[in-house]
């Protein structure tokens, strides 16, 4: 079996994000909040060079910022996304159950036949996803230390991680 390789991207910018501080929380909005227009330029950058990457599996977060995250992504790539809860953000889940369902899901995606895996998703899975497919323990203060912003292309092949930064203007 090949080696996967991982492309996992945040959703883009929402009022959480802008606020900069990680205790800020979307409340009751945790479902329903918009990505904000600002964001959209950094994500229709990210997509134009997603449009040149092959993949066989593209899978976003249920959430709305996700969702409206991926339609951007779609319109421009062509790639269909698909819904997976395992990547929704739920900030009253014990830690040892969003390990278990973070390992399970990329159990799956291993066991798979998919090489190339896109996801759209949250910083707080996207940190998990990172320490576990790269083989490095984490503990919850990762989330808030190493939290990748909206527009941070992280790309994850036998357990080496890069790192591409879609935030800066074009010239």
């Amino acid at each position: 079996m090949k080696a996967k390789t991982y492309y996992i991207i945040r959703h883009s910018e929402t009022f959480v994000t802008q606020s900069k501080r990680w205790f800020r929380t979307y409340g009751f909005k945790i479902f329903t909040a918009h990505i904000l227009p600002i964001g959209r330029p950094t994500t229709e950058k990210l997509a134009r060079y997603l449009k040149k990457v092959p993949t066989d599996c593209n899978l976003c977060s249920e959430f709305r910022r996700c969702k409206e995250t991926a339609n951007i992504i779609s319109k421009i790539t062509g790639k269909n996304f698909k819904y997976d809860k395992r990547l929704n953000e739920n900030v009253f889940e014990p830690a040892w159950y969003f390990r278990r369902r973070i390992k399970r899901l990329i159990k799956e995606l291993e066991s798979s036949e998919y090489e190339r895996i896109l996801i759209c998703t949250h910083s707080v899975v996207i940190v998990a996803l990172i320490k576990l497919l790269s083989g490095e323990h984490f503990t919850f203060k990762d989330f808030f230390i190493n939290s990748p912003p909206p527009g941070i292309l992280t790309i994850i092949k036998n357990g080496k991680v890069k790192v591409l930064d879609f935030n800066q203007k074009e010239s």
